[in-house]
């Protein structure tokens, strides 16, 4: 072929022109879906520059209550978080007051958690994990305010929408949480299993 190009006057054969035609025709599809692929996976991968959020949340044990079909059953919680991510991986920290009803007057507890979050492929779903002390601020006639234990969080799923560059909002429809305020003597424990809305800044 190639002597037939350098020969003056000669035209290319049938099947060079069919054959250069095709490649012509084929390699633009591919490079457009490639292209395409290409803003797809962007799109699904989560920022690889560090990123930095705040978040006011909160929410309520709904199941509990319901399972325990009393009026003075109750619990909440509002909770703050500051936090940064690089690609899937996060670190946060937490701040919360959380409250439940256990006869007259609600317990009240502050739980302070540092939590690891981990992004799926999707960027709009993500898991977090957190765990800490817990402070009991107010108490039953057996546990008195000040003690000091533990507390343990797992969110395997919270759905994330961002709705202006800075703005976003988060809903996780159900996270377990185990309350142990009072680790001795008699412990003071609750589980709750709450659902929750925050929304939040990021840059």
């Amino acid at each position: 072929m190639i002597a037939l190009l350098k020969r003056p006057g000669a035209s290319l054969p049938i099947l060079s022109r069919l054959v250069v035609c095709a490649v012509c025709l084929l390699s633009v599809p591919a490079s457009a879906q490639t292209e395409g692929e290409q803003e797809t996976q962007r799109g699904a991968e989560p920022e690889a520059g560090l990123r930095r959020a705040v978040e006011l949340e909160v929410g309520g044990s709904l199941i509990m209550p319901a399972a325990d079909r009393s009026p003075e059953s109750l619990a909440g919680h509002y909770q703050l978080r500051v936090g940064a991510s690089w690609g899937r991986i996060g670190i946060w920290g937490a701040a919360e007051h959380a409250f439940w009803s256990a006869g007259p007057e609600p317990i009240q507890a502050l739980n302070i958690g540092v939590g690891l979050e981990i992004r799926s492929r999707v960027p709009s779903v993500r898991a977090r994990l957190f765990a800490g002390p817990s402070i009991l601020l107010r108490g039953t006639e057996l546990d008195q305010p000040g003690q000091v234990g533990l507390f343990f969080e797992i969110r395997p799923f919270e759905y994330h929408r961002a709705f202006a560059e800075t703005w976003f909002f988060q809903v996780t429809p159900m996270h377990l949480v185990v309350l142990m305020p009072v680790v001795t003597g008699i412990p003071l424990v609750d589980i709750q299993l709450r659902t929750s809305i925050s929304v939040g800044a990021g840059w």
